[in-house]
């Protein structure tokens, strides 16, 4: 197996991954575009309300993320955004940017598995 292989079955839910490739290729070049954009946009908000310990931002923040890596197969993005949505829910931020150092380095893997798997 090779190490794309590997970082997409990691990062990428091969299920989803296959019903996103039966839209037009606009389309589908458009909807990664829109998401990458728009988490990144997220993450910065996400960022910020971690450093000032805004709960509740976090937890918008990230549900919002959490349900834009569902819907287009980045799975393991949107899980560690289900774990910062958990947290604060119980309304505890202790360890969140830890837990967001390991979000950014997974946008990073599911931006580069979304581009070569569907955009090519």
């Amino acid at each position: 197996m090779s190490q794309d292989a590997t970082l997409f079955s990691d990062s990428l839910d091969a299920e989803t991954i296959l019903s996103l490739k039966e839209l037009d290729k606009p389309d589908l070049i458009d909807l990664v575009e829109t998401f990458l954009k728009h988490s990144k946009e997220r993450m910065r908000v996400l960022k910020q309300a971690i450093l000032d310990l805004n709960i509740g931002e976090v937890q918008m923040a990230s549900h919002s993320m959490k349900g834009g890596g569902s819907t287009i197969g980045a799975i393991k993005f949107a899980n560690i955004c289900a774990r910062l949505e958990a947290m604060a829910k119980a309304g505890s931020l202790n360890g969140a940017e830890n837990i967001f150092n390991e979000l950014e380095i997974e946008y990073d893997k599911a931006s580069h598995a979304l581009r070569t798997e569907l955009i090519g």
